[in-house]
């Protein structure tokens, strides 16, 4: 056992004495200090509470608590700390050398550097004078007053500059002579005032009134531009007003508004963009930006405000010199705390100047809308609306890519949608009401025909022309024709949904009821037009069994039956609706005859019946049934091998009677019924399969996949694919400095009726290359997109095809289109700091299709400091042989206080002509990886309801 002596043990317990008093400063002090609320924090003892809640316990405390352990608090205990500052008007006075106080006035002095704590602020001066009584500081001699925005005394709000100041430190008033300062990113000074008063009046926590004030939000010691008010009222984090201000740059008068407030939460609301293209002519683009908040007390926390409702909105004003004065307007807004949001872009050119497209040789007003909105009217209703309708197919490529980051290019698409969703956890029901409208030609297209199917989404295909029509304008809206409606659709689905308690099975069932708008096989005439009211009933048994933990198996079995009724049965077909209608050179229009193009044209036969191109096989209205019948079985196995290796097997099988609607579009090619009539489940048999390998370090992620129809040749139409097979890949560094990204894939897929002489299987490679490097510190960086689509299998009909249709339509065409042409677009952008102010930007893409560069861009940025100057020359071919190039010229200005910059980044050329060849690619999961997305249609696409 150890002994101490006498003197050892004094010494032992003076240091343990000493360690208590440490202890007891740094932990008893902080807990005694929090002013508590009237309910007991989380995490505290209601002993402990009770407590400090004695009046008692506030006499022995220290004046302020030091930040370090403010940060050690819970949040609430926290928040009522600073609450009970603001009411008691605690502060902490810390002197470099010495304070004296004066016990007889209760007055504090000193005579060297001394900081003041206080709630959120920090004040320091040579001298101060602090009447506790009155709770007043009087202070001079670079006098500075932070305050701070978060409670943990962090991020600095203001900070105020001046000689002298007189503060109250109880109520937040005061005033402050030679004052220079900063709030959030304005910088301010104030002259002395003729009058006598105040330069700087503080009243209250969140209001200052300066007088002979200077703002602006650039930073040097001598600003290049200013705003310069006798009167001016800052609310502190919201706004500034001013009255009679002038605006100075380099100090000379340029603009005076008798009233002007400027907000400080918000961007610059300005932006110029002003250039000349070969098409547009010079134009300027004007931009205001408007945004607009509310807020009330958080429910939980008053002393909390949350945002209930928000908005932004966009105002352009475009002077076009060739074409005239376009107006446009986006919003995007949010209100009853989320209940209701969604964003709006609405633009209007009363006439277009350039553009002359109808019959009498008069102007077109052009327009655009496009709308998206939700609306929660109860917590299990929802209301969905879209629409992205615009006046004619080119009305983006034409005039708004230009401005856009992202370029929409051609629209061939024109859609409106609303919904009504009920939204259970075991079941969904809704009503939906759509209508869509698509680019095509008054005749019977021939959807087994590559040529002639495709020939609606060329980048110049044959349409109406009148003889003072220039092909250069594009394409007319008259070209739209009605592609679906739904009037309405009403689905009613449920969850998997377990038999009983303890039973492996789950059962579903799916219904849809619609009365949706049959087209026929002519887009544009409604001679064909009858709508269709059907049933669709779907059930379904899934049976769920796990081998393990790894591995699990789900089979499914389900039937369904459809009842549909074609209201008008019969297309009302006339034998010129077969044939080709050809737009001359010369305005005039003439007519093939049945065996014109190789008869490549569908053969009328009476009023219900023809015979598809080039086979023997005739399709009638006539023999489809009303009912139909269907049963289908799935299984799909799915193991995870290892942490990283992951795998499915899935195989398919449907069945059902050949007679229905579904069936009849299928066998003629068309395969744009089920997606603009009724998503029909069609026959099918199939087997896929695909392997992941997915590693975090290195992010390393390979997929192997591919698939199978098991159909007879028979039963496999025009259109369908038959198998495909491919690898993606993706891989970034630890640095995030590189990524490469690839895809290979090979497809299979029929061309034309399995009974015409020319039919074939077409072998299709698919490959994708993306790749990125910008080092670190990103002084430069490149970026490139490969995309090659190469057929392996010619056409048995030859070039004779493509030859007879060139020559016989008479095609004005600069570039014309083949399904059998390879198509190698490659993409790359280069980009370099030539300078801490400059940046350069080099864009280019090549396209076969258009034999060689398509698109050729330079831009080059200019930091202005307090702005973004950016130039853009870009050379561009376009489709069409009067203009067969274009070169426009682009400058923008970007102010980028107050708030967050925008990225500077120019938009992405697209692909204008195949993207409806790419849709069809698509429907399989062809080259998809989880950072690249398919390719999407050229309409802008709805949201998903």
């Amino acid at each position: 056992m150890i002994r101490f002596r006498r003197r050892q043990r004094l010494a032992i317990a003076t240091l343990y004495g000493l360690a208590a008093a440490v202890l007891w400063y740094l932990t008893v002090p902080a807990a005694f200090g929090a002013a508590v609320p009237d309910a007991v924090p989380a995490g505290m003892d209601e002993t402990e509470y009770d407590r400090l809640r004695r009046p008692a316990a506030w006499s022995s405390l220290p004046e302020f608590i030091s930040p370090e352990v403010l940060a050690g608090l819970s949040a609430d205990v926290r928040a009522a700390l600073q609450r009970d500052y603001a009411e008691r008007g605690r502060i902490q006075v810390q002197s470099d050398r010495y304070l004296d106080y004066d016990e007889e006035r209760n007055i504090i002095y000193s005579n060297a550097r001394t900081r003041i704590r206080f709630d959120r602020y920090l004040l320091e001066a040579d001298r101060v004078l602090v009447q506790v009584p009155l709770q007043e500081i009087q202070a001079e001699g670079n006098v500075i007053l932070t305050a701070w925005q978060d409670v943990d005394l962090q991020y600095k709000s203001s900070e105020i500059h001046a000689k002298s100041m007189i503060f109250n430190y109880k109520y937040f008033q005061g005033i402050a002579n030679e004052v220079r300062g900063q709030h959030d990113v304005v910088y301010f000074k104030c002259a002395t005032p003729k009058s006598g008063l105040p330069p700087l009046e503080m009243v209250g926590r969140d209001e200052l009134v300066l007088r002979d004030a200077q703002f602006t939000t650039d930073d040097f010691p001598d600003p290049q531009y200013s705003v310069q008010t006798p009167d001016a009222v800052l609310i502190v984090g919201e706004r500034i007003f001013m009255r009679n201000a002038v605006l100075r740059v380099r100090k000379i008068p340029v603009f005076f508004l008798p009233v002007y407030t400027k907000s400080l939460r918000e961007k610059f609301p300005w932006r110029v963009t002003f250039g000349a293209g070969s098409r547009l002519g010079p134009y300027v683009r004007v931009q205001y930006n408007f945004w607009h908040y509310q807020y009330e007390p958080s429910f939980e926390n008053p002393d909390r405000l949350e945002t209930r409702s928000e908005g932004h909105a966009t105002a352009k004003l475009d002077l076009f010199g060739s074409r005239g004065v376009g107006m446009g307007l986006d919003y995007r807004y949010s209100f009853d705390f989320e209940k209701h949001e969604g964003e709006t872009s609405l633009y209007f050119m009363p006439f277009d100047n350039y553009r002359r497209t109808t019959e009498d040789g008069g102007t077109n007003s052009r327009w655009q809308l496009f709308a998206r909105h939700r609306s929660d009217l109860r917590d299990d209703l929802k209301l969905h609306l879209n629409a992205d309708l615009m006046s004619d197919p080119e009305f983006y490529w034409d005039l708004i890519d230009p401005f856009e980051q992202e370029e929409r290019g051609r629209l061939p698409e024109r859609r409106a949608r609303a919904a009504l969703t009920h939204w259970k956890d075991d079941y969904v029901a809704r009503i939906l009401f759509d209508v869509k409208q698509r680019i095509s030609r008054d005749r019977i297209t021939n959807t087994a025909e590559p040529l002639d199917d495709d020939a609606d989404y060329d980048i110049s295909p044959n349409e109406r022309i009148s003889r003072r029509a220039s092909r250069r304008d594009g394409l007319p809206s008259s070209r739209y024709g009605l592609a679906s409606l739904r009037l309405p659709q009403l689905t009613v689905a449920t969850n998997h949904l377990r038999l009983s308690t303890e039973s492996p099975l789950f059962y579903a069932l799916d219904i849809n009821f619609f009365n949706n708008l049959d087209k026929g096989l002519n887009f544009r005439s409604t001679r064909d037009d009858s709508f269709v009211l059907g049933l669709d009933i779907y059930q379904q048994i899934s049976y769920l069994f796990k081998f393990s933990e790894r591995y699990t198996l789900l089979a499914q079995v389900g039937a369904g039956l459809g009842i549909l009724n074609r209201w008008d049965d019969s297309y009302h077909w006339r034998p010129q609706d077969f044939l080709r209608q050809t737009g001359t050179t010369d305005g005039n229009l003439m007519f093939g005859d049945l065996n014109d193009f190789m008869r490549r044209d569908i053969v009328y036969v009476d009023d219900n019946t023809f015979r598809i191109a080039g086979s023997d096989r005739e399709v009638s209205l006539s023999d489809v049934s009303p009912a139909y019948f269907y049963a289908d079985a799935q299984l799909r196995f799915q193991g995870r091998f290892t942490d990283s290796l992951t795998g499915n097997l899935n195989y398919i099988i449907r069945e059902g009677t050949k007679n229905s609607l579904a069936e009849f579009y299928e066998s003629i090619g068309n395969r744009t019924a089920r997606d603009d009539l009724y998503n029909y489940r069609v026959r099918k048999h199939w087997i896929t399969g695909d392997l992941t390998y997915r590693l975090a370090y290195p992010d390393i992620l390979v997929r192997a996949l591919a698939g199978r129809n098991l159909q007879s040749k028979s039963d496999i139409f025009s259109g369908e694919q038959i198998h495909y097979a491919g690898i993606v890949s993706s891989y970034r560094n630890q640095p995030r400095t590189f990524r490469l990204s690839g895809a290979i894939m090979y497809e299979q897929r029929q061309m034309r009726d399995p009974g015409d002489p020319f039919e074939y299987q077409r072998d299709s490679l698919i490959t994708r290359l993306s790749a990125a490097y910008a080092p670190i510190g990103r002084r430069w960086w490149i970026e490139g997109d490969l995309l090659l689509l190469e057929p392996l299998t010619s056409d048995p009909a030859g070039d004779s095809v493509e030859s007879l249709s060139s020559r016989r339509l008479n095609r004005d065409l600069f570039y014309f289109f083949s399904e059998n042409e390879s198509e190698r677009i490659l993409d790359v952008w280069v980009g370099r700091k030539i300078s801490e102010k400059w940046t350069a930007e080099l864009g280019t893409e090549y396209n076969s299709r258009y034999g060689g560069l398509r698109d050729v861009r330079l831009l080059l940025t200019r930091d202005l400091h307090n702005a973004l100057a950016q130039f853009q020359i870009r050379y561009r071919r376009t489709p069409y042989k009067e203009v067969p190039t274009q070169l426009q010229f682009n400058f923008s200005l970007t102010f980028k206080l107050p708030g967050p910059v925008d990225t500077v980044k120019a938009p992405r050329a697209r692909v204008l002509m195949n993207e409806q060849r790419l849709i069809e690619l698509a429907e399989d999961p062809l080259f998809v990886t989880e950072r690249e997305s398919r390719p999407q249609p050229t309409a802008r696409p709805v949201s998903a309801l």
